[in-house]
């Protein structure tokens, strides 16, 4: 059995999509349990009308605010089945998706990852999903180092780190021996945290290149309720704590998760955040957002060094015209291979 886990906050709307999609392909092998962080909408309303569809739907409803990681504690505390599936309250999962991940945890490994589509908030496809680089499709055993470097090597953006939730399905035991030792969980990264910390006792790994599921964007809840500064600020500790704890600071591994956190916070975004908090006179703001680019470019490359002198000294001028040519153009390249890969794909 798989069991679905869904940490929900205030998402009435989107849940209703994500739970459609899903029930629309369930059978007697999956269940689906809603963890619903204090949301003050029509949350439960929402998930008593699918509860009539499907009985193994469970609601579990915290009266205050507990945290991200908490409540997809619970979720896991709370499910019957053999896997876990931590999926997004506002992600959409594709037909099919559930039969042939069920075929998939045959297998008995400990963590699965899969494809996805990039999506806008309207669920119009952008781009696929970046995860690792191509022909890397199969079984990854995390835990031997040659292995794991390989993998490291080949990823191309944090969701190979485990990053992206509704990419994941683990297993509940190796979850459940040892979540209970990880008093560190990095805030807002419980999912990311438990599985580096499983490769103490193994950790293979299969990589499904097929995307499973539309992701929706324009939708981060993590900035909309902390700010783009925070949120920054949460990916950065978040993903060089995991590092310290699981292979050290100063560790192969730890330059690559920072060399992917690059790829993910721009120096772009960095400098527009800088430039608002600036204008605002928001001096604590800008405070956190230097250190937050100190950590993030720590380690002594060339590279480096040059993305923290065009954050420091860069006029913001010279930026604000950047960035009327890049915005345009980033949009219409994606666009144009989200157009591509659609018509590749309608063409097999």
């Amino acid at each position: 059995m798989i069991s679905i886990c869904i940490p929900t906050r205030n998402r009435a709307l989107l849940l209703r999509q994500a739970l459609a999609s899903i029930i629309i392909q369930a059978n007697d092998e999956i269940e689906i349990l809603i963890c619903d962080n204090a949301s003050t909408d029509g949350t439960r309303e929402v998930v008593a009308e699918f509860q009539c569809q499907f009985p193994a739907l469970i609601y579990n409803r915290w009266d205050q605010n507990v945290g991200f990681n908490r409540n997809l504690a619970r979720s896991v505390e709370l499910a019957q089945g053999r896997y876990c599936w931590f999926f997004g309250d506002d992600d959409v999962m594709m037909p099919g998706s559930l039969r042939r991940m069920l075929e998939l945890c045959n297998e008995g490994l400990d963590v699965y990852l899969c494809g996805f589509i990039s999506c806008d908030f309207q669920l119009e496809p952008l781009a696929e999903g970046l995860i690792l680089s191509a022909g890397c499709d199969g079984v990854h055993d995390l835990a031997i180092e040659r292995a794991r470097s390989n993998y490291l090597r080949a990823a191309l953006s944090l969701t190979a780190l485990f990053g992206f939730m509704s990419t994941l399905v683990v297993s509940r035991a190796k979850w459940v021996a040892v979540s209970g030792e990880q008093s560190w969980c990095a805030e807002g990264w419980a999912h990311t945290s438990v599985i580096f910390g499983m490769i103490r006792d193994g950790l293979k790994t299969r990589y499904i290149h097929t995307p499973m599921l539309w992701k929706r964007g324009a939708n981060d809840g993590l900035a909309l309720e902390s700010g783009q500064i925070e949120r920054v600020r949460i990916y950065v500790d978040g993903y060089n704590l995991i590092a310290a704890n699981c292979f050290g600071p100063a560790s192969f591994e730890a330059m690559q998760f920072r060399r992917l956190l690059c790829k993910e916070i721009g120096i772009n975004h960095l400098f527009g955040l800088k430039k608002e908090a600036v204008r605002s006179g928001d001096w604590p703001a800008q405070r956190v957002l230097d250190k937050v680019v100190q950590d993030l470019y720590q380690d002594h490359t060339l590279t480096n060094v040059l993305r923290k002198l065009a954050y420091r000294h860069t006029p913001f001028v010279v930026y604000e015209l950047a960035n009327r040519i890049y915005g345009p153009s980033k949009q219409f390249l994606q666009r144009f291979f989200a157009a591509k890969n659609q018509a590749a794909r309608d063409g097999q």
